[in-house]
């Protein structure tokens, strides 16, 4: 469960945190492109970015388990609504040759919406991380448990062996002795 479940969770939004990282540089390249074919290339980048983080996204939707969960997710989603948005502005306003405003919207606005998203994709893997980690304390409670059952069954079953032992070599010298003795 820790590696199948809680560690897949937190590299799918580690995942998701580079690939924004990434898109947010492109976003930065945006501003400083001066020709349609560069601001295309980009574009181009942003777009494969943004298809890895959907589909990222909705592998993380298929496994979450828990509300708190759910309810992060659901605003991770949003927090992404709101920086597409931004990126589909930014570009336009380059594409229309407006680098100052593009550049001042990358700043600001932009760059709140960055933070958030990814502050919102930390808190999830945090909550991943502590579930994982409170899986691998059970899981080392579990452990002690069934090691100190493991050495009761052991001497149980070895006091067990020498009660068999003892009875048996007793129903044998005890007919021996008598006749010996007659």
């Amino acid at each position: 469960n820790i590696i199948d479940d809680r560690y897949y969770k937190i590299d799918i939004a580690n995942s998701v945190k580079y690939n924004v990282a990434s898109i947010h540089k492109h976003m930065r390249n945006v501003t400083l492109t001066t020709d349609a074919a560069s601001l295309q290339r980009e574009v181009d980048i942003m777009t494969a970015l943004r298809a890895k983080n959907r589909e990222s996204l909705d592998k993380l939707d298929k496994v979450i388990n828990i509300a708190k969960a759910r309810e992060l997710f659901a605003a991770i989603v949003a927090a992404r609504t709101i920086d597409l948005d931004g990126q589909k502005a930014l570009v336009k306003l380059v594409a229309d040759g407006k680098h100052d405003e593009a550049r001042a919207m990358l700043n600001t606005t932009i760059a709140q919406a960055e933070r958030h998203y990814v502050g919102l994709l930390d808190e999830m893997s945090q909550i991943q991380s502590a579930r994982m980690i409170d899986e691998a304390e059970q899981t080392k409670l579990g452990f002690a448990s069934a090691s100190k059952l493991m050495i009761g069954i052991a001497i149980a079953t070895i006091a067990l062996t020498l009660l068999i032992a003892w009875s048996a070599s007793r129903s044998i010298t005890i007919p021996l002795n008598r006749a010996v003795g007659m």
